[in-house]
């Protein structure tokens, strides 16, 4: 269509969702709207892209929140009176919906917000021309160029943008949502609420198909937020999860709710090298938590993750349960806790120097995939650089930024902080001097 030629579309199936991957002139897109009256929208859709105010007002539509999202990010001349003319309606509607590619002309939603849910022209457009990885064509929530394959990916290099929240936009981690987003690049929106298990938000915030890294920050919040379990056992979900069903049922375990355990459920998650895997987890938790009695009513074979965890406790009762165990069966026990596993090491959580060059949602921005990590699928979570950046004031973190992205280095830091010591000491032992005299 960009080439100014008009094919026939006799059934609604051959007419595309979208005609403005590459844009056409003004005048064809008349012509389309003349030929094929109900391709009003695919056409309004075109004019924002484009800024053809002129047929845009020609067509006579409800004011779209999706035609209003592509208008704001085209950012012409014509785009923005598009846009400022939806804007100023007292009710706007979704008519159409970028995620199952329908336009509902006969009872659109009204009331509705700019929730960042449109494909902009600008997403579909490559924006990386190096080597194209396995994440840079995973599946995507949006489809509306219908370019995917049998296989559920896309052809072609994606458009990375959609991943990061602009600098100018990462005062939506810790404001209030306004009710019309101003920016269609939610994606860390969406893991940062599920992380926090911030319910209004995430339900606000989420898509109908899971963004890269939120079914782990899902998880994380689920283990840390009882409210966010209870909300998630009662819905399925998205994508099937099974990973988020374990989570669920491992919180109400620590809110000593066993409800969901049946006794002859198979173990999902079990390691080949732990016989009992259910044994094995109450071993751990009574470590952790020094149950001593049930641990010894437990009596568990000695391993290596629970020796690592016994090193660590207070109680020395644990230690020399597993070595006479151990002493007992041969097991190789490791000795050495310069490496300790996901699941021992006592801050899961570190925090971080790094100031992230931008808040990007994307696979191993936030999420690890190691041996012994301590949620499903040997995964951990922490978005600890995030956290860093977001507390940075805006004109050090950009200098920061432009100067490589570590705020302390630990060296120059340690040595700052010796030699302020060493200040303050000199000073004190000066005083107590003077004071004397």
């Amino acid at each position: 269509m960009w080439d100014e030629i008009i094919p026939d579309m006799p059934t609604e199936e051959s007419k595309p969702y979208c005609i403005c991957v590459e844009l056409a002139s003004e005048e064809t897109y008349r012509k389309v709207f003349r030929r094929y009256p109900n391709m009003r929208y695919q056409v309004g859709r075109a004019c924002a892209a484009a800024g053809y105010d002129t047929l845009y007002f020609e067509l006579d539509l409800l004011p779209d929140v999706s035609v209003a999202e592509e208008a704001r990010e085209a950012n012409n001349p014509g785009s923005k009176r598009i846009f400022d003319s939806i804007m100023s309606q007292p009710v706007r509607y979704a008519v159409m919906n970028d995620y199952t590619r329908t336009i509902n002309v006969s009872d659109p939603q009204p009331g509705a917000c700019l929730n960042a849910d449109t494909a902009i022209r600008a997403s579909l457009l490559p924006d990386y021309e190096g080597d194209q990885t396995e994440d840079m064509s995973d599946p995507h929530y949006f489809d509306i160029d219908e370019d995917l394959g049998p296989n559920g990916f896309h052809a072609g290099p994606r458009n990375m943008d959609h991943q990061v929240l602009p600098p100018d936009f990462e005062y939506l981690l810790w404001s209030p949502l306004p009710r019309d987003l101003p920016t269609t690049r939610k994606d860390p929106l969406i893991v940062m609420a599920a992380y926090e298990a911030n319910l209004d938000r995430y339900l606000r915030l989420r898509r109908p198909v899971m963004v890269a890294g939120e079914e782990y920050a899902v998880i994380r919040g689920i283990y840390h937020n009882t409210t966010f379990a209870k909300w998630w056992s009662l819905h399925a979900p998205l994508n099937g999860c099974w990973t988020i069903e374990l989570a669920i049922t491992a919180r109400f375990i620590m809110n000593n709710d066993l409800s969901r355990i049946s006794p002859d459920a198979p173990d999902e998650y079990c390691a080949d090298d732990v016989p009992d895997m259910s044994s094995f987890r109450v071993a751990q938790a009574c470590i952790a938590a020094n149950y001593q009695d049930t641990y010894d009513a437990l009596d568990p074979d000695p391993h290596r993750i629970t020796y690592q965890q016994a090193r660590q406790s207070h109680n020395p009762h644990y230690v020399r349960h597993i070595e006479r165990r151990n002493a007992e069966s041969g097991v190789k026990l490791d000795t050495e806790l310069l490496r300790l596993d996901c699941m021992t090491t006592p801050d899961k959580e570190p925090s971080s120097l790094v100031i992230e060059p931008e808040i990007r949602a994307c696979w191993g921005a936030v999420v690890k995939f190691h041996e012994g990590g301590i949620y499903p699928r040997d995964t951990c979570i922490n978005v600890a650089s995030w956290e860093h950046t977001i507390c940075v004031p805006e004109e050090l973190k950009r200098h920061i930024r432009a100067e490589g992205g570590v705020l302390y280095p630990e060296s120059v830091g340690l040595k700052k902080w010796k030699a302020a010591i060493a200040r303050r000491r000199a000073g004190e032992s000066q005083k107590s001097r003077e004071n004397t005299m």
